[in-house]
């Protein structure tokens, strides 16, 4: 009911948008449940769906309406419920049918569980009730990033990069980062004790920290020379407009403050009544904004107020490709009602409005309820706000030892943006609006893409010097006052790029190229003429100028579905008539990747756009697999550090060794295989070794070497070897079930590429077992083999047909729940 009456096309939900519905249903269950397979046919209507070897014919009517979609669907969903193994978790399943049919109606609709929700509230109220650190998984260890100043945290003595080895009764061994997080959070004036190792200690030390109330604070700022006040917001949540009005007042009462530099960038968005008070405390008048409402398109307009406004000073404002929402709507209302000038690159797009609505489970459906417009009635959906000074960010790294510089004038052109996402919304009236002026500077390379160092930060500089110069304080006036900057900037960082290519050999001297010019492309793969998957390859791009005139800055460079050949730049600079000149690029297919054909769009360019392009195919040559056979077995009969009355039964009190002997059954080599042991009854027992990394070290060549070193070097388990190792456990108290635990076997880097990043199937990419020890039963060892699949026939390395038929031999030892 809540999409039939609220989402912001729920108009167009008929006919070919609800059969998507349908089909995003059935694709989200067959992912996400093993024992569950679909099988459909267009032509007739039916749906086969299999669970386990029992197997249901459902005819699928036509769909006109979600009344429709849901009639057809509830049978099904039934069938599910009566069929479906015990060990499937219903509410699971029927959050899968449910995003499954919201993700065909655009990137933000989804339904929350009620982790992720608690999580996204956190977020948008900025604040909770905590510690105070930033933790991250590093080297498998939960790590502090960093204590939050005036935080218990930081009045303790918490220190980054301190290791926390247990919460409370927990060992942090293998844990998951949102387990973590919800452990260390809890109610204000609540104690948590945690276990800390730090270099230079022999062993762990206690900490017993009071939780506080922790402020997620988004708005950060400074006072810049020359009376510039430096305002950024990290994200919209319910303070922020409290607390930038807080840092105005302060510096109002402090001095004149003669410019403000409002810093967007890397903001995704967050509360439109923010971004509303936002835009509203530097506007005296005009719309805001508009929005366009659900199935009414019910139209609301946001106009600004008069009262409080900040109208005598000079404004910039700061976006990149990752500002976002409402940060899009702030600087589309200050840019449109000639407030503001707006510097760095175009926006990311995103001109949706979403609503939470919160369920009896605390779950929360997250809907996209509206489209907004920027002033004139504009939507920035999928194009994002045009800034009036594009600035262009080009990198020069030093090479280290003997690898390539890192040279790059295009790497924020391959930021994603919501036009790329998948099923995002149009609309009929964009956003329209000129670039005036655009710079390419030469980047820092001391620069982080998301952590902004005021002092150092070049586009926060040059927003100062805009400011400094201002004539008034309307976005007209400024812009004209920017010329003469921009001009003499451009020449300035024109000489450094210029100088910056003359160190790496290359002419990058100015001139004017014919249009369309005939250049030859080759890309040289070396004598083999094909790339091997793991092995780093020297390639080199050829370009020749087969014309009789020069060419001035040329460069190249590549598009590809495999991210190791895509968006890889080279450049070739000044091109006399009939030269010649190769580039060389290091390239390293992922290990898994496998032998196939595959095409290279080569586009080669020069400042003003593309000058030609060519499709290269590429051959790549691949391993045979390794697959794995595992056993487990328990030991409580005191070998190796077990402890207990040898019995084989786990019992309160014991500590138990779990053995784990891996075996490579496939034909190629696991290169970084691994089992990982992760504690799920928190409580009730107590990890103390969680990892095992079966192998030998060796170099790709079969050289013995040392792990950590400047080699490559990976553990190795060849075909047919095998690797035995013990896990240790302490079983603390007796639960009313067992005590259960979940381990995984997998390989860093022999993993099916095809399989698990272009065909993302990510859950795939280990095999996944529960592990039970029931009290007082014999605990029964495991052995298991992994299935196997074998195609009769020789698969072509590429084809022009539309479709290809593949058939094959799935086998296993026990049964089969889902092959794809």
């Amino acid at each position: 009911a809540l999409v039939r009456r609220n989402y912001v096309d729920s108009h167009k939900l008929v006919g070919s948008r609800v059969d998507k519905m349908f089909h995003g249903i059935i694709n989200r269950l067959e992912r996400k449940v093993d024992e569950l397979r679909f099988v459909f046919s267009e032509k007739n209507r039916k749906l086969h769906v299999t669970v386990g070897a029992k197997t249901e014919i459902f005819t699928i009517g036509k769909m006109d309406n979600l009344s429709h979609l849901f009639n057809e669907v509830l049978p099904i969903a039934q069938f599910l419920d009566q069929s479906l193994s015990e060990s499937v978790d219903r509410d699971e399943v029927e959050y899968h049918f449910i995003n499954g049919a919201l993700s065909a109606l655009d990137p933000h609709t989804v339904l929350l569980p009620p982790v992720a929700a608690a999580e996204m509230e956190v977020g948008n109220q900025g604040e909770f009730g905590g510690l105070g650190i930033e933790i991250i998984i590093e080297d498998n260890q939960l790590t502090v990033k960093q204590p939050i100043e005036g935080t218990p945290a930081a009045e303790v003595g918490l220190k980054a990069n301190d290791k926390i080895v247990r919460i409370e009764q927990t060992s942090t061994i293998n844990m998951e980062l949102s387990e973590a997080v919800s452990l260390l959070r809890g109610k204000v004036g609540t104690k948590v004790k945690i276990m800390v190792s730090r270099m230079g200690w022999n062993e762990p030390r206690q900490f017993i920290i009071t939780r506080g109330k922790i402020k997620i604070d988004p708005v950060k700022s400074e006072l810049l020379q020359g009376g510039i006040a430096y305002v950024r917001i990290q994200s919209f949540n319910a303070n922020v407009f409290r607390d930038m009005n807080q840092i105005l007042w302060d510096y109002g009462n402090r001095l004149k403050v003669k410019g403000l530099i409002l810093d967007l960038r890397y903001n995704p968005g967050g509360y439109l009544r923010q971004a509303e008070h936002v835009s509203d405390k530097f506007l005296d008048q005009g719309v805001i904004v508009s929005t366009v409402e659900g199935a009414s398109r019910r139209r609301s307009v946001t106009n600004a107020t008069s009262a409080n406004t900040i109208d005598d000073i000079p404004i910039v404002v700061l976006v990149n490709g990752s500002s976002a929402s409402a940060s899009e709507i702030v600087a589309g209302a200050l840019r449109n009602l000639n407030r503001a000038i707006i510097v760095g690159e175009r926006t990311f797009g995103k001109g949706s409005v979403q609503h939470l609505y919160t369920n009896s489970d605390n779950s929360r459906l997250k809907l996209t309820v509206a489209q907004y417009l920027t002033p004139g009635d504009r939507s920035i959906q999928s194009v994002g706000i045009p800034p009036d000074i594009l600035l262009q960010p080009s990198i020069f790294l030093p090479s280290e030892d003997d690898s390539e510089p890192i040279i790059s004038l295009y790497w924020r052109e391959w930021t994603e943006r919501e036009a790329d996402l998948d099923h995002h919304l149009n609309y009929d009236v964009t956003l329209d609006g000129e670039t005036s002026f655009q710079i390419r500077y030469l980047r820092n390379e001391n620069d982080s893409d998301n952590r902004i160092d005021v002092e150092t930060d070049w586009e926060i500089d040059f927003a100062s010097k805009i400011l400094a110069r201002a004539p008034a304080p309307d976005r007209t006036s400024l812009l004209v006052s920017a010329k003469e900057l921009v001009d003499k900037t451009n020449q300035v960082e024109s000489l450094k790029l210029l100088e910056e290519f003359k160190k790496h050999n290359l002419d990058w001297t100015a001139g004017e190229n014919p249009k369309s010019p005939a250049v030859k492309v080759t890309m040289d793969l070396g004598d083999d003429n094909q790339l091997v998957a793991g092995v780093e390859e020297k390639t080199h791009l050829v370009l020749t100028n087969t014309t009789d005139t020069d060419l001035y800055q040329i460069s190249a460079y590549t598009e590809s579905d495999t991210p190791a050949l895509n968006h890889r730049e080279y450049y070739f600079g000044h091109l006399g008539p009939g030269e010649s000149k190769k580039v060389p690029k290091d390239i390293v297919l992922p290990y898994g990747y496998a032998t196939q054909k595959t095409q290279l769009q080569i586009i080669v360019r020069d400042p003003s756009g593309t000058l030609t392009e060519k499709s290269i195919p590429i051959n790549t040559q691949g391993h045979e697999r390794p697959s794995f056979q595992y056993e487990v077995k328990m030991f409580d009969d005191g070998s190796g550090e077990s402890s207990g009355d040898g019995d084989f039964i786990p019992e309160q009190g014991e500590t138990v060794e779990l053995e784990f002997r891996i075996t490579n059954i496939g034909k190629g080599t696991a290169m970084e295989p691994y089992i990982r042991l992760r504690n799920r009854s928190r409580g009730y027992q107590d990890l103390v070794s969680g990892t095992i990394m079966p192998g030998t070290p060796l170099t790709l060549d079969g050289k013995t070497c040392e792990m950590g070193t400047d080699q490559d070097c990976y553990r190795q388990l060849k075909p047919g070897e095998s690797y035995t190792e013990r896990l240790q456990l302490r079983l603390l108290e007796e639960p009313e079930d067992s005590w259960n635990l979940e381990f995984h076997v997998g390989d860093g880097k022999a993993y099916d590429y095809d399989t698990i990043v272009l065909g993302r199937f990510p859950g795939f990419f280990q095999l996944t077992e529960v592990l039970q020890l029931v009290p007082n039963t014999i605990f029964a060892p495991i052995s298991k083999s992994q299935p196997m699949i074998q195609l009769p026939q020789e698969l072509p390395l590429s084809t022009t047909k539309p479709s290809l038929s593949v058939s094959g031999m799935a086998s296993d030892e026990k049964a089969i729940k889902e092959v794809i």
